[in-house]
């Protein structure tokens, strides 16, 4: 009877080391294989057809034309991504700060609001972050979500994760 309780418990900590060891690889390895995307997404809330363009020059004081062609339309309700990056997240998790790096690779420093008449409505600066107001570059004025998903069933897990900045008729006025 003792060698027999001997057996057993022998091979029940056997059995939990080896599953403990075996979890924590695979929550290596899983880690490992995980991919994060983010988005960094403007939303109109607006009942207006607005229009968005980046720039790398102030235009605010300037005598500047516009050409509505290279505007990016934005209708009223609808979405328009500013940034997005892709990558392993063994290298660095995502975090929203990420996006003032990934708007000086493309040297962005305005993005600018017009109307469909290409008058100018809203000009923010990557460098002003006024907290208190409803700031493009305040991190706390973006409503953020994350998920976790799969494009494949056996494939390794996709961190989704999204910020939303929302225009609203206060904001151009």
């Amino acid at each position: 009877m003792k060698a027999l309780f001997l057996f057993l418990l022998t091979s029940a900590s056997t059995f939990l080391f080896s599953s403990c060891v075996f979890k924590d690889a695979f929550e290596s390895m899983m880690e490992i294989l995980t991919w994060q995307e983010a988005n960094w997404t403007i939303v109109n809330t607006t009942d207006s057809r607005l229009f968005v363009k980046t720039m790398d020059i102030d235009i605010t004081n300037n005598d500047v034309a516009i050409q509505p062609s290279g505007m990016l339309p934005l209708m009223p309700d609808s979405t328009f991504d500013l940034a997005s990056v892709s990558r392993n997240l063994m290298l660095e998790k995502i975090v929203w700060s990420d996006i003032y790096k990934l708007l000086d690779d493309k040297n962005i420093v305005y993005v600018n609001v017009f109307s469909e008449d290409a008058v100018l409505l809203k000009t923010w600066r990557i460098d002003q972050t006024d907290v208190g107001t409803h700031n493009l570059f305040d991190e706390s004025q973006w409503r953020f979500d994350d998920l976790e998903y799969s494009k494949y069933p056996i494939a390794s897990p996709i961190l989704k994760l999204n910020w939303y900045f929302e225009i609203r008729p206060e904001d151009l006025r």
